[in-house]
């Protein structure tokens, strides 16, 4: 789940925040991931350190990489630019495969563009 709050673990880096999230998935793998959107030196560093946005990622990074049936997205482009929500809708999609995934948004910024990549995957 990305909650509405990040609920990052403020002085653990970016890729012990994955790696907690399940025994079989390690700081390496974590890192392999984060890196798709983070430089690779900001993967090491306390999260407390990180721009809004770039919490923002680590906390969408992580809820995809947790093993579940289902994704639940809470404001999920909350302090994200919008080049950054294209990538990080681009990547919650074709990490969900074949999850469920519910997302809830004040606004609709950034929803819209989710139904529409949604619905050409479908294709």
């Amino acid at each position: 789940m990305v909650f509405a709050e990040n609920r990052l673990l403020e002085d653990f880096s970016a890729a012990e925040n994955l790696a907690i999230t399940g025994k079989y998935f390690s700081e390496n793998r974590a890192r392999e991931e984060l890196v798709k959107f983070l430089p690779a030196d900001k993967c090491d560093i306390p999260v407390k350190l990180l721009d809004a946005e770039t919490k923002r990622i680590v906390a969408i990074v992580r809820a995809c990489v947790y093993p579940s049936n289902i994704l639940l997205l809470d404001e999920p482009f909350r302090d994200v630019s919008e080049d950054m929500r294209q990538r990080a809708l681009n990547y919650i999609l074709e990490s969900a495969g074949h999850k469920a995934v519910v997302a809830a948004q004040r606004d609709s910024g950034g929803l819209e563009s989710f139904r529409e990549a949604a619905l050409d995957m479908k294709e």
